[in-house]
């Protein structure tokens, strides 16, 4: 009796995994009702105005190659994105706050159970795959947003029900718009300037205490030695300018710019520049061996 019931369960999971299996493979929006949705950050959108959020970040309009079905499917997770809940369960959707549009990244599954099913979800793709969750009770899964530019929507979901939620910010990465340099011979003085963009969907954009970091290296052509200056910036589209002393006097110094979103940062190659101010020889302990 043993050995049939234990048959049994066998082929009930044998026909399941086969109908889950030949389900995946079109795209499905199916959201869980009653998902739990975590709010991370205090920009995220709250939990009734979610839907809209998520239908602002991905314009169904520009996006030609979806037939009827796909336009209704679009239109039922919108629906259920309303009915989703403001708490926590045991089992968690973490992902990147930030990510870049058509750049992959992973999102993760925390659970309590070990070696068990997870499937991953967002609001562009639908279901992207399933992994099982490891000994530490975690799982991982690769996706990206191709078409959202804004908030995007991950969601993790198990067979029995549990669902949880997280907004994804997709972003595209800072622009160097142009760059310049000059030299103070007088004073010995590197100047650079520098015109950017920043994403308005980034982390400097939502987050009123980060602010746009805009970063001059200068490295010396003799010692190799590096020296960096910083300023801060509240503006999304700005032109600063930065000034440092040339720290090993007269000489080749190698520029370059960087500028940060408090996420992700670019960079701008200045190339290089002579300053024929300052005579003070550096320190010995810098001075390359024949």
């Amino acid at each position: 009796m043993l050995i049939k019931n234990k048959m049994a369960i066998l082929v009930a999971s044998c026909i399941s995994c086969f109908l889950f299996s030949n389900s995946v493979n079109a795209r499905s929006y199916a959201l869980p009702e009653n998902c739990e949705y975590g709010k991370v950050k205090p920009y995220d959108p709250p939990v009734y105005d979610i839907y809209r959020a998520v239908e602002a970040g991905y314009d169904i309009a520009n996006d030609n190659g979806r037939s009827n079905e796909d336009v209704n499917n679009w239109a039922q997770l919108i629906e259920a994105i309303k009915g989703i809940l403001s708490s926590f369960d045991y089992l968690r959707a973490e992902v990147p706050k930030h990510v870049i549009q058509n750049q992959t990244f992973r999102a993760k599954g925390n659970l309590f159970d070990m070696y068990a099913n997870v499937h991953f979800n967002n609001s562009e793709y639908g279901y992207v795959g399933t992994d099982k969750s490891n000994y530490e009770g975690n799982s991982y899964h690769n996706m990206k947003f191709t078409k959202t530019h804004g908030a995007g929507l991950v969601w993790v979901n198990r067979s029995g029900g549990e669902c949880s939620a997280e907004t994804v910010w997709v972003q595209k990465k800072p622009k160097i718009n142009s760059a310049s340099k000059r030299t103070t011979t007088a004073t010995a003085g590197i100047t650079a300037k520098v015109n950017y963009t920043v994403d308005s969907y980034s982390k400097a954009a939502k987050d009123s205490r980060q602010k746009v970091k805009i970063t001059l290296k200068s490295v010396d052509d003799q010692y190799h030695q590096a020296t960096y200056k910083t300023v801060e910036s509240a503006s999304l589209n700005n032109e600063v300018t930065i000034s440092m002393a040339a720290h090993q006097g007269r000489g080749l110094y190698y520029l370059t710019v960087f500028v940060d979103d408090g996420t992700y940062s670019t960079s701008y190659d200045l190339g290089m520049l002579y300053s024929g101010g300052g005579t003070t020889p550096p320190p010995c302990s810098l001075c390359r061996p024949d």
